[in-house]
């Protein structure tokens, strides 16, 4: 019986882990004061994110925990402005990424993207924004804050990339499928172009959730791909596996 109760507690001494720290490869993620956790669109954005050729620098807005900012850091050792409004976000980031093997390559800076004042262009800006519109928000002020698009609103967005992006540089965005489209027609009114794309499904049974985006401001042609995550539940494809074996641990 004895036996029984601490394997229970230990199960969930495992699941409040999990919950507080992610541990990847490389780096770790403290996540206990961020209100948007490690979920699967970050660690999509982060594998499948291609930079322009040169490119010296990257700006990562709403970096949260700072995973997208510790990734790219991972794959590209570039330096890195990673942007976080809400306070106690931006002061887990710096501590996770204090904690990387990546702190050269990474500063954090706690402010609005909005008001975010730089003499800086990037040539590669990315993103996992809040994408929830018009939709009831929910009661933990931090939360709805990092999953709402109240504050930065696709024109909003869009006019930060108009604004700090080099003219041949990249943006790259995750959106569920529904808001994409209507992301991208606002984009192509600024004279931001799709020029790739990766359609996700969560499996081969389901209609496709997520629309990773590459935009710029040349015109070019739109390079197409989709990616199917599980066959069944917990069973990851290999194209999955692929594209996020450097990060994840079971990979």
């Amino acid at each position: 019986m004895r036996l029984e109760i601490l394997q229970e507690n230990d199960i969930r001494l495992k699941v409040v882990l999990n919950k507080v720290m992610f541990t990847f490869k490389q780096f770790a993620i403290k996540q206990q004061r961020t209100a948007m956790k490690v979920g699967t669109d970050g660690v999509l954005l982060g594998s499948w994110v291609q930079p322009p050729s040169p490119c010296k620098n990257v700006l990562d807005i709403g970096t949260g925990t700072g995973l997208l900012a510790l990734m790219l850091a991972q794959r590209f050792r570039l330096p890195i402005d990673a942007v976080e409004i809400d306070i106690d976000a931006a002061l887990e980031a710096t501590e996770n990424v204090r904690n990387s093997p990546f702190l050269d390559y990474i500063t954090v800076v706690n402010s609005d993207i909005r008001f975010f004042e730089t003499t800086k262009k990037y040539d590669l800006i990315v993103c996992n924004p809040p994408f929830f519109v018009d939709s009831m928000q929910c009661p933990n002020v931090k939360r709805s804050q990092a999953r709402h698009s109240d504050n930065l609103t696709f024109e909003v967005l869009l006019s930060v990339v108009e604004r700090l992006l080099t003219t041949n540089g990249f943006f790259s965005v995750i959106y569920p499928i529904n808001e994409s489209n209507l992301f991208m027609e606002i984009a192509r009114n600024k004279s931001l172009y799709c020029v790739r794309e990766l359609i996700v499904y969560p499996t081969p049974r389901h209609l496709p959730k997520r629309r990773l985006m590459t935009f710029s401001f040349q015109k070019l042609p739109c390079i197409s791909e989709s990616l199917v995550i599980e066959q069944t539940r917990h069973c990851y494809t290999d194209e999955y596996k692929l594209l996020t074996k450097d990060f994840y641990l079971n990979f």
